[in-house]
């Protein structure tokens, strides 16, 4: 059974952290500095608190930040998981024995944010994350025996490459996670088309199921996939005025028609229980303690839901099966789709490069804009500086948007800096991903020596 539960942080003098037990309803508020916990009823109401004992446990591993998320798991009756993300910590509490202590012996940290996090048939699984500028779809799960995180083989022909919770849904019913693949962080030609895919947990096997179309949702003012999972539904709400529903099994995508607009959204905790869904509004100063208490019966839902469309796209190339006589035709077809690829780019570039300039105009007012800024970054750090996706945000001025946007303005300027010194300069791959010394899992990014060239050239006047 999967609890995957948020908690959060408090920023104060103490460290502490509060979660919801979906199971007795009730909010728990641990508070590691006076070992004390603090139990609330869904309301908001203060109940009693209770004094534990702790084990392993080092505060200074714990940051102090705002907001700094947590998430728990039920594993039996008496026993919860805690994780810490971006790292490998895993707590655990014994409410027989009123014991919070730490029972993994990992020390590496900044690998897992953003990871979508499940218990399931007696394991913790972690899929996916972000960390050291990279974005990754490895599923790992937890071994309380050797105190380690472990690597889960997964079969399939075609799988994702960058996963995120935001983007993930686990079916309990059907044994099986659904999720949305996040962009490349440079695509060479961007659409609007993101991948969608299943992971069947009784065999590991991944599956492409099709393809979602973000300029559809657009038509409602839904200009991200961020979604919330709910009893089998992806929820999108991206603070539009419409809700948009996602059934991945039937594969129908709904509008919601009822009148409780104020219960989704991207700020509220759903979860269900029984025939009923509840939606809690948390405030995240005071250890998740409920500001606003809400719920709808499943019929209610259902009945609400009016059905527009499809929710993804079948697959027009058979990726998902090992048919001899498919793969042969799908082998054609992707040559035929190569070669008109390759003779619209070429026609795409011979009419770029004619374009006219007047007198006072020089090549490199063709240079998508920030591409000075960015060129001038690197000479000033040295020509064989990597720099990082952060450092391009900054440099772009979108470091402050949603994580998906910032992926989205990063690919289409390295695109359009690539395109500029391959058509005026002949110069292919002007901005690279290259492995981190720090770290080979991870990348970074690089200027080739002979844009840098060029664009010296142009600062001492040759061009």
């Amino acid at each position: 059974m999967c609890m995957f539960l948020y908690t959060y942080l408090v920023e104060s003098k103490d460290i502490e952290f509060g979660w919801l037990n979906k199971q007795t309803r009730v909010f728990e508020k641990f508070n590691l500095s006076n070992q004390k916990i603090s139990f609330y009823s869904i309301e908001g109401k203060f109940l009693r608190e209770e004094v534990f004992s702790m084990e392993r446990v080092n505060l200074n591993d714990i940051p102090e930040a705002e907001n700094n998320q947590m998430n728990g798991f039920k594993v039996n009756s008496h026993i919860n998981w805690f994780t810490l993300p971006g790292t490998g910590y895993v707590y655990e509490y014994d409410r027989l024995k009123h014991k919070f202590s730490r029972i993994d012996s990992t020390f590496y940290r900044g690998f897992n944010f953003q990871s979508f996090q499940f218990y399931h048939n007696g394991k913790l699984f972690s899929l996916g994350g972000t960390g050291f500028w990279n974005v990754h779809s490895n599923l790992v799960f937890f071994d309380p025996k050797n105190g380690e995180w472990e690597l889960v083989k997964t079969k399939g022909e075609l799988k994702p490459d960058n996963i995120l919770f935001q983007y993930v849904g686990f079916n309990e019913k059907t044994n099986k996670i659904y999720l949305i693949e996040l962009k490349e962080e440079y695509e060479e030609n961007p659409t609007t088309l993101y991948r969608f895919f299943e992971l069947d947990l009784n065999s590991f096997s991944w599956k492409f199921l099709g393809t979602l179309d973000l300029a559809y949702f657009q038509n409602y003012k839904i200009k991200s996939f961020q979604s919330s999972w709910l009893d089998g539904l992806f929820y999108f709400h991206d603070r539009s005025d419409f809700i948009l529903l996602g059934d991945p099994v039937k594969n129908e995508l709904y509008m919601y028609t009822g009148n409780k607009n104020v219960f989704f959204g991207d700020e509220l905790a759903n979860y269900s229980k029984n025939d009923t869904i509840y939606s809690i509004l948390s405030d995240k100063t005071k250890g998740d303690i409920s500001v606003r208490f809400d719920f709808i019966t499943k019929k209610e839902l259902y009945t609400s839901l009016k059905r527009i469309n499809s929710f993804y796209g079948k697959p027009l190339l058979p990726w998902d099966t090992k048919d001899i006589s498919l793969g042969f035709l799908s082998v054609m077809m992707l040559s035929g789709g190569f070669y008109i690829f390759k003779l619209r780019k070429r026609q795409r570039s011979t009419y770029k490069r004619q374009v006219v300039l007047s007198p006072e105009q020089s090549v490199w007012d063709l240079l998508p804009s920030s591409g000075k800024t960015i060129l001038d970054y690197v000479l000033e750090h040295g020509c064989n500086y990597m720099f990082t996706t952060d450092e391009i945000s900054i440099i772009l001025g979108c470091d402050k948007k949603a994580f998906d946007t910032q992926r989205q303005y990063r690919s289409k300027f390295i695109s359009n800096f690539n395109a500029f010194f391959e058509e005026n300069f002949q110069i292919s791959n002007a901005i690279y991903r290259i492995s981190s010394e720090e770290d080979k899992r991870f990348v970074c990014y690089q200027i080739s020596e002979e844009a840098l060239s060029e664009y010296r050239n142009l600062l001492n006047g040759i061009n």
